[in-house]
């Protein structure tokens, strides 16, 4: 049994609908179908009603016997870590400002030395994924939401949405700068997170439909073809520093909520409970005066 199919199988349990299902494994909904169904061909059982959206006996005796082989591995995972040299496996959104990361990663090393910092960058579904499989203990991201019941979020911050434009772009009234997508081509930036549905919203607000040049998650290739012109695209206030070369005008009204996701049996680590101080301390020290970004309610420690 695969852990990937498990949690898969778990989760069509718990939410009934393979849509549901999918969305909360962020898979896309064939896939889940179809892993389904090669699951039903090698066992050569049903699993899954689709009529009646349910599974079936030997659905829920599968479901029921993945959910006790994870909870048996994850209890076996933390009684060998003290035996282990301790590796924290940090995953951080692609747009996160790397000196950031880096007086993050120095400050903690300072205070255990004993341990491994590994960093992960990555797109947030790819974090999401790999915080519920095991491969990342936490992750500094904008989800767009998370429904599994394993995972535990701390908001940190908010950060306004800017428009990015090519510099020196002639743009006719900077109070309403998404007026310039109605002759500029849009690069769409992290789909599947907060930001793509906010950007969704804000078009669909102002009865925008732009054309789409292309959509990726990387935001210096996003910043690479903006400034050589004719596209725009909207980024979160903590990545202006990759658009240098681009005009940025704030967008009122519209903020990305950004914060730490973690597994919930980890929340009383030592080391994870000192990097997420250790966090807001480099976060009050980067951001605490800035016009675009808004610390929420966390105390610097």
């Amino acid at each position: 049994m695969k852990r990937g199919i498990m949690d898969y199988m778990i989760a069509l349990q718990e939410c009934r609908m393979i849509s549901s299902a999918a969305d909360r494994c962020n898979i896309s909904q064939s896939s889940l179908s179809g892993y389904l169904k090669r699951l039903e061909e090698e066992l050569g059982v049903t699993l899954y009603d689709r009529k009646s959206k349910e599974m079936t006996p030997e659905g829920n005796i599968y479901a029921d016997t993945a959910r006790a082989i994870l909870a048996e591995d994850e209890s076996v995972r933390q009684k060998l870590r003290k035996f282990q040299p301790h590796t924290v496996r940090f995953g951080v959104d692609e747009y996160i400002d790397r000196k950031t990361v880096s007086q993050l990663v120095t400050e903690l090393f300072m205070i255990h030395p004993e341990i491994t910092i590994q960093l992960v960058s990555a797109p947030c579904s790819t974090l999401h994924t790999s915080l519920l499989d095991g491969s990342v203990d936490l992750a500094f991201a904008s989800f767009f939401s998370s429904s599994s019941s394993r995972l535990r979020y701390q908001e940190y911050m908010k950060e306004a949405l800017l428009l990015a434009l090519p510099k020196g772009y002639p743009l006719h009234n900077a109070q309403i700068p998404l007026q310039a997508l109605r002759t500029l081509k849009l690069i769409t930036l992290y789909k599947r997170t907060q930001l793509y549905s906010l950007q969704t919203a804000l078009l669909s607000h102002s009865s925008l439909d732009p054309v789409i040049m292309f959509e990726t998650n990387s935001p210096a290739l996003a910043a690479s073809m903006i400034s050589c012109g004719g596209c725009a695209s909207i980024i979160p206030a903590s990545s202006a520093f990759l658009f240098n070369n681009c005009d940025l005008y704030p967008i009122s009204s519209a903020y990305l909520n950004s914060g730490l996701w973690y597994l919930k049996e980890q929340h009383s680590f030592p080391i994870q409970t000192d990097l997420r101080k250790l966090l807001v301390k480099v976060l009050h020290e980067k951001y605490a005066d800035s016009e675009y970004i808004h610390l929420t309610g966390i105390k610097c420690v």
